[in-house]
């Protein structure tokens, strides 16, 4: 017993020293799609250790003439405890492709997942801040999609071609799409490094010998005789000319402009009124008797639709009835006296609100598979905040079911909110709608806070692929800005 208890102490950590270099070393095997593994854009892949594992890096390269074949960019997708390599723009794969595809149990230093937040989003992409990739322009590495909105709450599916790019000003590698699209927060990508760079070096400062150094003039050009427009001597030479035509060196009285006699720019008192030679013509909405101008004041381009540039509703206003304040626009409302005047606030805030109903009844723009996304133009904003603020959004909309016979699923879609362009989307966004149904769909209260400057919120519904398609239309949004 004291043998084998011996024994066993000696083996069981180079047993596990053993272990723990297999789960972090890299593993390859090659996958070749067929019938018995496609699902749809998607080709199972079922392994011991990868099923049932979110945490594992995956990268697979098209081998032979699968490129060609299948022209789509490709990532790796965790569905249902199981990892499938599938196309990123959801093409349905085809039979006969192959893939060498490699893949590590863990992250480690060199195979790790990259996550795209609003925090390293910037102007060229999204930043990778890694110790084994900053201030190394040299080393060499593959980026691959991991989507797995199984396990990550907030995942985005990029259907885009991806690709690396370094910035040597921030001595940082970025990820940004190829042509040109933007990325979204929710993207993630495997990020496996195969050659190691070097961080470069400053350079060796050049002795530099008397011989060389710099023997400067004792003044400087422009000097001497000033020409072309000026006389005189630099540094204080005069204009005498105005692209060339000379100008009159008689002093100016108060309130004269200068005025070109046929010879020279002399100083001139301004014409004014009739007979001066110049021609006046009436433009829109003004007639011109003589010389005297009328507005025509009974056309409706005299009607004032602003207040200081506030909109003012068109809706029709009843008897007693007073303009009050409605958050976008002035409206037609009750006069409700109070017997006091009200405090103001503290803080100041504003809030801003548009209602649209010009589409509900109108004919459905259908959303699909074929046109996947609206944009509610009708309900997007401009903030310009002064100090750091706290942005409150509600938004409503009106999404309804489409007519179908026999045999259809619920319609599926979610809400998108972009600020200047980039996806910050809460995490209730997501609705079903029967088909020939109709309902409203809220995000209520969503909060953010957000720096100076100008902010453009917009809003989209997008439908979810392979479900029924339906119609969707805005109804109110509101922002509240609250300053911090």
């Amino acid at each position: 017993m004291m043998k084998l208890t011996t024994l066993f102490q000696k083996i069981l950590p180079a047993l596990f020293t053993v272990m723990a270099f297999a789960s972090n070393a890299q593993q390859e095997f090659t996958l070749t799609t067929t019938t018995a593994n496609i699902i749809s854009s998607k080709a199972l892949i079922d392994l011991p250790g990868l099923s049932g594992n979110p945490l594992a890096i995956i990268i697979a390269t098209p081998l032979g003439n699968t490129k060609t074949l299948n022209p789509h960019p490709t990532g790796a997708w965790y569905y249902s405890g199981k990892w499938n390599i599938f196309n990123c723009d959801q093409a349905v794969l085809i039979t006969g492709l192959t893939f060498k595809v490699q893949y590590f149990l863990n992250p480690g230093p060199n195979q790790f997942l990259h996550l795209v937040t609003l925090q390293n989003l910037g102007s060229d992409g999204s930043y990778i801040d890694n110790p084994a990739l900053n201030n190394k322009p040299s080393v060499q590495f593959t980026i691959f999609q991991n989507h797995s909105p199984d396990t990550r709450a907030g995942s985005w599916l990029n259907q885009n071609e991806a690709i690396a790019a370094y910035n040597a000003a921030a001595g940082k590698w970025y990820i940004t799409n190829a042509a040109g699209q933007p990325l979204q927060k929710g993207c993630a990508y495997n990020i496996v490094i195969s050659s190691a760079g070097t961080t470069p070096l400053p350079p060796v400062p050049i002795p530099i010998s008397e011989t060389q150094l710099c023997k400067c003039p004792a003044s400087l050009p422009p000097n001497g005789q000033a020409t072309g427009d000026l006389v005189g001597n630099y540094p204080n030479p005069m204009v005498a000319k105005i692209l060339g035509r000379p100008l009159s060196n008689t002093a100016p009285a108060i309130g004269q402009i200068l005025k070109w006699n046929g010879t020279e720019w002399i100083p001139a008192n301004e014409s004014a009124g009739a007979g001066n030679g110049t021609t006046y013509t009436a433009g829109l909405g003004l007639t011109l008797s003589g010389s005297e101008f009328s507005a025509a004041a009974s056309t409706p381009m005299w009607n004032a639709f602003q207040i200081l540039g506030r909109d003012i509703m068109t809706t029709p206003p009843t008897v007693g009835q007073v303009l009050k304040w409605g958050g976008g626009a002035w409206v037609p409302a009750d006069d409700n006296v109070g017997s006091t005047s009200p405090t103001p606030p503290a803080t100041p805030m504003q809030t801003f609100f548009k209602i649209d109903n010009s589409n509900l009844n109108q004919g459905q723009a259908e959303l699909s598979d074929i046109n996947p996304e609206r944009y509610l133009t009708e309900l997007k904003h401009s903030v310009v905040l002064q100090k750091k603020s706290r942005l409150v959004i509600n938004v409503a909309i009106q999404v309804n079911g489409l007519f179908c016979p026999l045999g259809c699923t619920d319609g599926q879609g979610w809400f998108v909110i972009r600020i200047n362009n980039v996806i910050d989307n809460p995490s209730t966004t997501s609705f079903s709608v029967g088909f020939n149904s109709v309902t409203t769909e809220n995000i209520s209260n969503y909060m953010i806070d957000l720096n100076p400057g100008t902010y453009n919120i917009e809003f989209s519904v997008r439908h979810e692929y392979s479900k029924t398609k339906f119609s969707a239309f805005g109804k109110y949004s509101s922002i509240m800005v609250i300053p911090l």
